[in-house]
C-alpha cells in the first residue's frame, strides 16, 4: 500500500517532469515560432518597404515626369489654339478670297463670252470688209479694164470715119493733122447734149466710145475720150508704115516723140468743169507731167496752149490703160487696186 502510494507519487512526479518538460518545448517552440514570425514579417516588411520606396520614388519621378509633360502639353495646347485661332483666321479669308475667286470667275467667263461674241463679231465683220474689199477690187479692175477697152476706137468705126470724111488728116509725110481732126467732129454726125438731157436726169456718166458713136450724142467728157480714141487708133496704123509719125497744128509739128495721148478734164480758169485733149511724152506719175502737156479742143480742133492757160485745178487724166484721180493728189486705179490687195492680204493673213 505504501509502495503503491510512493508509486503514484512518483508517477505524479514524473508527470510533473513530464508537464514541466513539455510546457517548457511549448515555451520554446512557441518563442522559436513567433522568433520564425518576426523574422518573416521583418523581411516582408523590409521588402515591403524597399518596393514602397521603389514605387515611391518612381511616383515623384512619374509625378514631375507628368507634370513637366502636363505643362508641355498645356503649352502645345496654347500653341495649337493659337495655331487653331490663325486657321480660322485664315480659313475666314481664305473663304473671302474664295469667295472673291468666285465672283472673278464669274466676271471672267462673263468677259470671255463677251470676248468671244466680239471676236466672233469682228471676225464676221472682217469677212464682211474682206467681201466688200473683193467687191471694190473687181469693180476697180472693171474700171481699169472699161478704160482700155475704150483707149482706141475699132477697125469698124474707123473704116466709118474713112467712108464720112475720108482720111486727109493724115499726109503723105505721115502727119497727122490734129486739128483737122477735131473739126471733122462735127462732120461725122456729133453734137453737143449735156448727160442730164441724155439719161433722164441721171447722174453724170461717161459714155463708152461704142455709145457715143452710135448716140452721137455727150458732152465734153464723152467728145474727149472718142478724140483720144480716135487720135491713137491713127497713130496706132501710121507705126505700121511710117517709122516716126507727126503730131501737126496747122502746118506746126508738136515737139512730142511719143506721142501719149490723154484726156484732161478739170475746173477751168473761168470757173466751169470741161475735159480736153493732151499731148506730151512724159506719163501722170512724171514730174512736170501738166506743165508739159499742150492741149487741144475736141469739139473744134483748136489748140488751147498749157494746162496753166486753161485749168485752175486739174481733177482727173484718162489714159490708154489708167485713170487718174490729180485732186488732192495723184492716184491711179492700178494705186487704189494695189491698196485694196494690201488690205484683202492683211486680212487673210490675219
Amino acid at each position: 500500500m505504501e509502495d503503491e502510494k510512493l508509486k503514484n507519487k512518483r508517477s505524479k512526479k514524473y508527470l510533473l517532469y513530464i508537464l514541466i518538460i513539455i510546457l517548457s518545448l511549448s515555451t520554446v517552440s512557441l518563442g522559436v515560432s513567433t522568433f520564425i514570425f518576426y523574422q518573416h514579417k521583418l523581411k516582408w516588411y523590409h521588402k515591403w518597404y524597399d518596393d514602397y520606396t521603389l514605387w515611391y520614388n518612381n511616383y515623384l519621378d512619374l509625378n514631375k515626369t507628368s507634370s513637366e509633360k502636363i505643362q508641355s502639353l498645356e503649352n502645345e495646347i496654347s500653341d495649337l489654339s493659337d495655331k487653331v485661332s490663325k486657321l480660322n483666321l485664315d480659313k475666314v479669308k481664305l473663304e473671302s478670297e474664295n469667295k472673291n475667286l468666285q465672283n472673278l470667275n464669274e466676271q471672267q467667263r462673263i468677259l470671255n463670252e463677251r470676248l468671244e461674241k466680239e471676236i466672233s463679231d469682228q471676225e464676221k465683220r472682217m469677212q464682211e470688209i474682206l467681201n466688200e474689199a473683193n467687191e471694190i477690187k473687181n469693180e476697180l479692175y472693171s474700171l481699169k479694164d472699161w478704160v482700155s477697152d475704150n483707149a482706141m476706137i475699132s477697125d469698124n468705126i474707123y473704116s466709118e470715119i474713112a467712108g464720112t470724111v475720108g482720111i486727109d488728116y493724115v499726109t503723105s509725110y505721115c502727119e497727122i493733122l490734129v486739128d483737122r481732126m477735131g473739126v471733122y467732129m462735127y462732120s461725122l454726125g456729133f453734137t453737143y447734149q449735156l448727160d442730164i438731157e441724155s439719161t433722164g436726169g441721171k447722174e453724170d456718166r461717161l459714155f463708152s466710145i461704142n455709145d457715143f458713136w452710135s448716140t452721137k450724142k455727150g458732152d465734153c467728157e464723152d467728145f474727149a475720150l472718142f478724140y483720144a480714141g480716135w487720135l491713137r487708133k491713127v497713130i496706132d496704123n501710121l507705126n505700121d508704115i511710117c517709122s516716126n509719125p507727126k503730131l501737126v497744128y496747122e502746118g506746126y509739128p508738136l515737139d512730142i516723140s511719143n506721142k501719149k495721148v490723154y484726156v484732161v478734164c478739170g475746173k477751168t480758169n473761168s470757173g466751169t468743169g470741161h475735159c480736153v485733149v493732151g499731148f506730151t511724152d512724159l506719163y501722170p506719175e512724171d514730174s512736170g507731167f501738166l506743165d508739159d502737156l499742150k492741149l487741144i479742143e475736141p469739139q473744134n480742133g483748136g489748140f488751147l496752149g498749157t494746162v496753166n492757160d486753161n485749168f485752175e485745178t486739174v481733177w482727173y487724166i484718162i489714159s490708154e490703160n489708167d485713170f487718174y484721180d490729180f485732186y488732192p493728189e495723184i492716184t491711179s486705179l492700178q494705186d487704189h487696186i494695189n491698196s485694196i490687195q494690201q488690205l484683202i492680204s492683211q486680212i487673210e493673213e490675219g
